[in-house]
């Protein structure tokens, strides 16, 4: 009974430092991530998305609120699946560029953003997504002492639903690509 006792043990050892070192072979590190085969496709979906000749292109030009201006653009494949959202956003002192690529199935699979903040602030992220929204790779690379938003707190993981909501601020038009308006401009509210 010991023997046995002894090489299920043994074995069970044995196959917990196999599954051990299988997922540290598997983990990304500064020096393997590009020869990553998962970053590797998300490049490919990236490269795929950039040679697309999008039908479905919407826009909106929103502006008004508190001093913050924004541009999005929504380029939808002929199935209507979203696959890249594009963001512009500013106020007077601060602005941020971001790039979303989305996979076939409308899944975020890689992210750039970028910063900029009075003079010599700047900030570039990029990240990686496996098919489940998780981070396999990311990059940040910063200049200046400036404290930026962490961009991980509002992914637009559903741009659809990112691109239809409309702050109740905005004051400019917004429309689809093909010019129908999605609301009339917002007057400013009057002053007595």
């Amino acid at each position: 009974m010991r023997t046995t006792t002894k090489c299920l043990t043994i074995g069970l050892l044995t196959i917990g430092l196999f599954c051990l070192n299988l997922a540290n072979a598997q983990k990304l590190t500064a020096e393997n991530w590009q020869a990553s085969p998962k970053i590797k496709a998300i490049k490919a979906i990236q490269s795929e998305v950039n040679r697309l000749e999008f039908d479905n292109v919407d826009t909106q030009d929103l502006g008004g609120c508190d001093g913050l201006s924004e541009a999005r653009v929504l380029n939808s494949d002929a199935q209507n699946n979203p696959r890249a959202y594009y963001l512009e956003t500013y106020t007077k002192d601060v602005y941020y560029g971001l790039d979303y690529i989305y996979d076939q199935a409308g899944k975020l699979r890689y992210a750039e953003i970028q910063g900029a903040a009075g003079a010599n602030n700047t900030i570039n992220w990029t990240f990686y997504f496996d098919d489940n929204n998780q981070v396999l790779w990311k990059e940040v690379k910063q200049q200046g002492t400036y404290t930026w938003i962490d961009p991980l707190e509002k992914l637009p993981v559903n741009p659809l639903e990112t691109f239809a909501n409309i702050p109740k601020c905005a004051t400019k038009g917004i429309a689809l690509g093909d010019g129908t308006p999605l609301v009339e401009p917002i007057a400013p509210p009057e002053t007595p």
